[in-house]
């Protein structure tokens, strides 16, 4: 089995592990990570399985 960074790149997103940053995600492989993003918020995996959870840029800005 080969492995792709956007192989690993979806298969993060599918389990909840990563958020697509839509900011500078502009290639059509994007859209395939928004819906996998959709699908784990709404069998609320990983991440989204927590109430609060902060996105990394976010959580970035609060803490300068």
């Amino acid at each position: 089995m080969k492995v792709t960074n956007t192989g690993v790149n979806e298969e993060m997103i599918r389990q909840g592990l990563a958020w697509v940053f839509t900011r500078y995600c502009d290639r059509p492989i994007c859209q395939e990570w928004k819906a996998l993003e959709a699908e784990a918020r709404k069998a609320r995996r990983g991440l989204w399985s927590m109430p609060n959870a902060v996105p990394p840029w976010e959580f970035r800005r609060r803490t300068r």
